[in-house]
């Protein structure tokens, strides 16, 4: 039980620079008349999206790394104790299928995050997700391999959602986003 604390921590002390430049140098950039105006304001809003962004990373590794040790050890007591459950439902704590459960808990994480960036964070790990769903989809046999075209194919899905979204919906992209995007394709 001592431990997720400790590892929440430590992520988010691991964390603090990189989310830091990600949350000021942009703004620094795009916003130094706000800087110029009120650097109080600023700096203060700059330090707290950086340690909530952090805290985000920290509580989701501490969420699951405790559910997954928790659920391993429960598995253990079940499996030691004189309880009158069939393996296979024992088994079901240590399967495969069992890590869903933990992906779906550890993504509560998400209400740490500011609101506005859920959507975003959403769309970062979106490709992630498929690639990976592919991958155990071709490793059953259930889709077709890709070769060397498999990336290109990636990164077409995933351009064609940051694309749809600055479209249709660009109210759900950051500010730094819409703005390359602005540079590069113009107004939608």
């Amino acid at each position: 039980m001592a431990v997720p604390f400790d590892r929440f921590l430590a992520v988010s002390r691991w964390m603090l620079p990189i989310y830091g430049a990600l949350h000021l140098v942009p703004a620094i950039l795009f916003k130094w008349k706000d800087l110029i105006q009120n650097p109080r304001k600023f700096l203060w809003k700059g330090a707290l999206d950086t340690t909530r962004s952090s805290a985000f990373l920290g509580v989701f590794v501490a969420i699951y790394q405790s559910a997954f040790c928790f659920k391993h050890y429960f598995h253990d007591i079940l499996s030691s104790s004189c309880v009158p459950l069939p393996q296979r439902i024992r088994d079901i704590l240590v399967s495969k299928s069992s890590f869903w459960f933990l992906g779906m808990l550890a993504g509560l994480s998400l209400f740490v995050e500011e609101k506005r960036r859920r959507a975003e964070l959403a769309m970062y790990v979106l490709p992630k997700g498929l690639e990976s769903a592919w991958v155990m989809a071709r490793g059953k046999g259930l889709v077709f391999k890709t070769g060397q075209w498999g990336d290109i194919l990636l990164t077409a899905v995933g351009t064609g959602m940051v694309m749809n979204t600055y479209q249709n919906d660009p109210q759900h992209l950051s500010g730094i986003v819409r703005r390359i995007l602005y540079q590069f394709i113009g107004p939608n």
